[in-house]
């Protein structure tokens, strides 16, 4: 006996491939928040081939647990639909790709495998956006609690030749750092489930390295990915990121968490960001990053 479920994922893939929507590619941006996404979003969103939209299932982001658990596949499946049909209906004869952001939480986590299966089978393409220095989520929701406080909402886009005024630095608790070793280890785990369950079009993506010096190639790399006939970087004259400062420069007492964070990818890539900034100015050197690492890392091992 047929499969229902899947039989009626094979007519909906028929449908975007022989139907209106022929010509038009569906992507996610499957990320978390204060992980770079609007600044990726804007980018896609200045391509004339590209139509990008917010967050079009951002409801189930103030749903709680018990809610989530009562949300059906049908309706689920209907609201990502909805989020599409209006991409679409906000499209030229120009628009190739078509689009929005997921974050983790507003997929209730008995659809999971649904969602992605339906994403397999509609041919969407998952871009898993990340950041790698997690803390600096932290300082950014920190940040912007400050910002609503002071009335100093800062936005992506800033015009061309005005300087952003460096960040507030903040201080990061204890009980903070508890719950950022659980967001990097559910990041972790969706990379893992990503790489080996989804099989569809994919691809992984840093905000540092978008964001970083030669984020022009990557987001040529994502061009190419994405099939657009020009690169996305063309759009990112006049386009800045909100938060250029390091992990340093961020946290108030970044120095006295770095026992902490020995051994996790955040503090890697908080090495790598700082190397990127002093590498920028010309001042390079292994000495910089003896407090983070310690010394023996850098002291050449020597032979028997």
């Amino acid at each position: 006996m047929p499969d229902p479920y899947r039989y009626t994922h094979f007519l909906l893939s028929l449908s975007i491939l022989f139907g209106s929507a022929a010509c038009l590619q569906r992507a996610i941006v499957f990320t978390t928040q204060r992980s770079g996404s609007a600044f990726l979003g804007t980018i896609l969103n200045k391509h004339r081939e590209v139509e990008w939209g917010g967050e079009s299932v951002i409801s189930y982001s103030y749903m709680s647990a018990a809610q989530q658990a009562n949300v059906t596949w049908t309706q689920y499946r209907s609201d990502l639909e909805s989020g599409f049909s209006i991409r679409q209906k906000m499209s030229t004869a120009r628009t190739r790709l078509i689009g929005f952001k997921i974050t983790y939480d507003q997929i209730p986590s008995h659809l999971s495998k649904q969602v992605f299966d339906y994403f397999a089978v509609t041919n969407t393409i998952v871009l898993h956006l990340v950041r790698e220095a997690t803390i600096l989520n932290l300082a950014s929701h920190l940040q912007s609690i400050q910002d609503v406080r002071t009335g100093q909402l800062e936005t992506v886009e800033l015009k061309k030749g005005k300087k952003r005024p460096n960040s507030t630095p903040v201080s990061v608790t204890r009980r903070q750092l508890g719950e950022l070793f659980n967001a990097e280890d559910k990041k972790q785990m969706n990379d893992d489930f990503l790489f080996v369950r989804y099989k569809g079009p994919y691809m992984r993506l840093t905000y540092e390295l978008l964001s970083g010096i030669y984020g022009n190639l990557h987001f040529s790399a994502l061009s190419g990915f994405l099939n657009l006939s020009s690169n996305l970087h063309q759009g990112m004259s006049t386009l800045q990121k909100i938060h250029d400062d390091n992990c340093q420069e961020r946290i108030v007492n970044f120095n006295d968490l770095v026992h902490s964070l020995r051994g996790r990818l955040t503090l890697r890539a908080c090495a790598a960001l700082l190397a990127e900034k002093l590498y920028t100015s010309g001042s390079l050197e292994s000495t910089h990053f003896n407090d983070m690492y310690g010394e023996d890392r850098y002291k050449p091992s020597v032979g028997k």
